[in-house]
């Protein structure tokens, strides 16, 4: 209850900011695990070309064994 007062008594300017913070925080971390799932699965089409490992591990900074997993 303490906390809903809190939120009342700021102006809506403080309001949005607050939201937009939690929104693109949200947003960032929802980009990041999509970005490392690119790379997983380019590193599974290129490990299904039969490129080297150690060629995959270098170009999408995964460890071979996080590789051989794939």
């Amino acid at each position: 209850m303490e906390k809903l007062r809190i939120i009342k008594n700021l102006t809506l300017d403080s309001r949005c900011r607050i939201l937009r913070f939690f929104l693109n925080e949200g947003f960032d971390e929802g980009i990041h695990e999509d970005m490392k799932e690119g790379v997983r699965l380019t590193a599974q089409k290129m490990k299904q070309k039969g490129i080297d490992p150690a060629v995959i591990a270098e170009c999408t900074g995964l460890s071979e064994k996080e590789i051989d997993t794939l």
